[in-house]
């Protein structure tokens, strides 16, 4: 396939990870070096991965930095508002109207309790991303969300939404299993898309949520990974995905990562992503710029590249 560099139509898949999503913000700033952010016409983030969606989508450097350089613990791990004591009534009373004859976890459920609140999420959001931007840029943004009550990932078109909406399903692919409550949308409960409760009956949660990228005729399709744990499922695309990881890992024992919020270790995570990003990317850009055919440059790419 012939066609010019500025042409050329991507797809961009973030995962979810927590503070391990700076590695996306390093793949952004490379993406904007390369000049490829105008070609991004989806992108499609699960948790930390939504977030990072809507910064993207607005395309201001600027913006990136600031938030990301917001960060800190006290900021994110706010505690309920509600009483120790009124929360703890509320489980008794949960627990006096069991039926015994039924499993106690059936109705009784962890998530429901909640330890934290998302209140700092939901001024991060507020504070730093436009709707207005968001929704008038030329990307279609979606964010993923379990939904508990159908056992199954959702995909949120982010576009057609109000701002409140928009706000609360971005909210709901971060509601973390255990540490928030499920955020109800329309009489259906939500929780973070990406993580695996052990209350769900079905392994089906989505952390690299490739699956909206079916909607579109996109050339190259770009997954950016926070781990080597989540492996796609690439039946149904062409042979155009390029997957980028993390060349060092990002956290010292799995699951640790997600929570390390101090500044060297985003920063680390950044230049991390920026670097892994450019050594992938730029050669296949030069490439195009050339006058190389895409197809080729792409089959050259997963010859070099592709591992089971």
């Amino acid at each position: 396939m012939q066609k010019d560099l500025p042409n050329i139509e991507i797809g961009l898949v973030l995962s979810g990870g927590g503070a391990k999503g700076a590695y996306e913000v390093g793949v952004y700033k490379a993406l904007k070096e390369l000049e490829l952010v105008e070609n991004i016409k989806v992108i499609s983030g699960t948790s930390i991965g939504a977030i990072n969606g809507l910064l993207f989508s607005m395309d201001d450097p600027k913006i990136v930095d600031v938030s990301w350089g917001s960060l800190n613990y006290s900021r994110f791990l706010i505690r309920q508002e509600e009483s120790r004591e009124r929360k703890t009534g509320k489980l008794l009373e949960k627990i006096k109207s069991i039926n015994i004859e039924t499993n106690i976890l059936e109705q009784v459920r962890l998530y429901d309790i909640g330890l934290l609140s998302q209140r700092g999420i939901k001024e991060f959001i507020d504070e730093y991303a436009d709707v207005n931007l968001i929704k008038s840029s030329n990307k279609d943004l979606y964010a993923t969300a379990y939904n508990i009550d159908e056992e199954k990932p959702e995909y949120f078109r982010l576009n057609e939404c109000n701002e409140e909406e928009l706000k609360l399903k971005v909210l709901a692919s971060c509601a973390i299993p255990h540490l928030f409550k499920p955020l109800s949308i329309n009489g259906i409960r939500y929780a973070d898309g990406g993580i695996q409760s052990p209350l769900y009956s079905k392994i089906n949660v989505d952390n690299v949520p490739l699956y909206p990228m079916k909607n579109y005729d996109l050339d190259i399709i770009l997954v950016v990974h926070l781990s080597y744990k989540n492996k796609i499922n690439k039946e149904g695309f062409k042979n155009n995905i390029i997957e980028i990881y993390p060349s060092e890992p990002l956290e010292i024992l799995s699951g640790i990562g997600a929570l390390r919020i101090k500044k060297e270790v985003i920063e680390r995570n950044i230049q991390l992503g920026y670097k892994d990003a450019i050594f992938l990317l730029a050669p296949l850009v030069i490439k195009l710029l050339k006058g190389k055919d895409l197809d080729e440059v792409l089959k050259s790419y997963n010859e070099k590249n592709f591992k089971e």
